[in-house]
């Protein structure tokens, strides 16, 4: 029987692989690629990975998942995210797939009274439950701070400027509010968030 850390090399070594074919490079190229970003893999030792005879590290993790387009969570995890397969995370705790992909992206906690009932332990009270769920979001997305981004104010005050023209206007057609936005939601609905999608 393998070990947890053997099945998460093979599991990596495996997410490498996959990726790196999909995206058709040579061990060549990604050993280039590393060097480049000053985190050296051999080819030896990229052949190791692949195979599950030799684990990385976060740096080489990073690294990996940078030249190979991806996320360090897509070489860490299964490839699919079926909630009918298991994967192994640590010593006895087998999830769903899809359990830890939620997880890793910060959808909702597992912890150690996950499969609480399977593995004999103790489940928390839903409350308990519920707060651990809020801190574990908290912790775990990252605070993005709030830029005035260059530009956006001046645009922001045009928009607004726009508006009370259409509100004034409205006012002296007789046109009600709610009416005047209700154009605006057609005007706006008819615009594609994109430029280049208009056929």
């Amino acid at each position: 029987m393998l070990s947890v850390m053997e099945n998460v090399n093979e599991r990596v070594g495996s997410n490498v692989r996959t990726v790196r074919t999909t995206l058709q490079l040579t061990l060549a190229k990604v050993s280039a690629a590393m060097e480049a970003l000053g985190v050296p893999m051999s080819l030896n030792t990229l052949s190791k990975i692949e195979r599950g005879e030799r684990g990385i590290d976060a740096a080489e993790l990073l690294a990996l998942a940078f030249v190979l387009a991806t996320t360090p969570n897509r070489l860490l995890l299964s490839e699919s995210a079926r909630s009918s397969e298991r994967i192994e995370l640590a010593p006895g705790v087998r999830v769903p797939e899809l359990v830890a992909w939620d997880w890793a992206e910060a959808v909702s906690a597992i912890g150690p009274w996950f499969g609480a009932a399977e593995y004999g332990r103790t489940m928390p009270p839903e409350e308990e439950l519920i707060r651990i769920n809020e801190g574990f979001r908290l912790i775990s997305v990252p605070r993005r701070p709030n830029y005035d981004l260059p530009g956006v104010a001046p645009y922001l005050r045009s928009v607004m400027r726009l508006v009370q023209m259409l509100e004034d206007l409205a006012a002296e057609e007789g046109v009600r509010r709610t009416e005047l936005l209700e154009m605006v939601r057609q005007i706006v609905s008819g615009i594609p968030d994109d430029p280049g999608d208009e056929d």
